[in-house]
């Protein structure tokens, strides 16, 4: 399994944490030991990993993490897109109003030049 996430994740850095867990696992170090040494995980993937071992249920204990880090990332792009929906309004009214005064200023001068 830690095998066919180091085949799939994309960051070099994980990937060969990955491969040192299962070194650590291979020489008889447990799992909760293994991620802990690497340096790299966050302490609730560490906690999270050491309370499922504990209670042998693992596979919880991961779904609680995935849950937690799906939870922040959607929380994430909800605080982004919050910020972006004001900025993109006054961007397009910009736009918008530039667009009316290249359309209207030479209008306005062609009237104004007109003699009665």
């Amino acid at each position: 399994c830690i095998a066919n996430s180091r085949d799939l994740v994309d960051n070099q850095v994980i990937a060969q944490s990955l491969q040192n867990v299962m070194g650590e696992i291979e020489a008889g170090k447990n799992l909760t030991q293994s991620f802990q040494k690497t340096g790299i995980f966050p302490p609730l993937v560490v906690r999270m990993l050491k309370v499922g071992e504990a209670t042998g249920q693992l596979d919880q204990a991961l779904l609680n993490v995935s849950y937690f880090y799906d939870r922040d990332v959607k929380d994430s792009i909800n605080k982004v897109q919050v910020m972006i929906e004001p900025t993109m309004t006054l961007i397009l009214g910009a736009l918008l109003g530039w667009v009316m005064l290249s359309v209207l200023s030479p209008i306005y001068d062609l009237i104004g030049k007109v003699q009665l």
